[in-house]
């Protein structure tokens, strides 16, 4: 199911008649849930690009990161240096 989700979120990206500039709300909400279905599918390194891609567009937004959106970002961090075996930094 995370594939089939995935792929509906990356046609919502597609066709949406508005860009990230345009519509930040929209596309924080977006790349989060396409950074969500990545890492289910353990596409951890596209899964961050996308969590930056919402941190970017949520900045824009809101002009901070709200707690929600660094909890986010912590996550795909920590999955990161687990899967690279960074002991350290996870």
């Amino acid at each position: 199911r995370h594939m089939e989700a995935l792929e509906m979120l990356y046609e919502l990206e597609l066709y949406s008649p508005y860009n990230a500039d345009e519509a930040p709300e929209f596309f924080a909400t977006l790349y989060r849930n396409q950074a969500w279905a990545l890492k289910a599918l353990g596409r951890i390194e596209e899964a961050a690009i996308y969590f930056s891609r919402m941190a970017t567009a949520s900045q824009n937004a809101k002009g901070n990161l709200d707690w929600f959106d660094k909890w986010d970002l912590g996550k795909i961090t920590a999955a990161q240096a687990f899967k690279e075996g960074n002991m350290e930094e996870f």
